[in-house]
Formats: structure tokens, C-alpha cells, sequence
């Protein structure tokens, strides 16, 4: 697969801690992206794996932490 598509994107929080994300869709289940403060020193890489549309499982490894987890989407329409 080629790159799929890509996304950046400004993190609406405390203006302190706003973010920039730069991503790509690496293939229909895979997600990587690159995030950085706007004015803080905060870096970090995020890979999300999409299952499902309900079920996707991330993991984040950053400058000050790392981590990750599993979502679990119920949606009413």
C-alpha cells in the first residue's frame, strides 16, 4: 500500500498545551501521526490500528510519556 492520505490538524486546549498533528493514513486500518506544542516542548508519535468501526487499538510513545489502549465505539444514530 501507498501512503493513503494525510491530515494536520490544531488541538483546541489550554494555550499552553495546543498541539499540532501532522498524519498519514498508511492503508485503511493503519493511522501514524506526529504531534508537537505550539509552545511547549511536547513530542510525541501516535499509531492507531483500526480494527473496526467500533474497535481500534492506539499506542503513543512522547518526549515526557508513552502509552496506549484500546477503544471501544458504541454510536446511536
Amino acid at each position: 500500500y501507498g501512503l493513503v492520505g494525510s491530515e494536520m490538524c490544531i488541538r483546541d486546549r489550554n494555550p499552553a498545551e495546543q498541539m499540532i498533528t501532522l498524519g498519514k493514513q498508511i492503508n485503511q486500518h493503519l493511522y501514524l501521526s506526529y504531534e508537537f506544542g505550539i509552545q511547549s516542548s511536547e513530542q510525541a508519535v501516535r499509531l492507531i490500528y483500526q480494527f473496526s468501526q467500533a474497535l481500534s487499538a492506539f499506542a503513543r510513545m512522547g518526549h515526557h510519556s508513552g502509552g496506549g489502549g484500546v477503544k471501544y465505539k458504541i454510536r446511536f444514530d
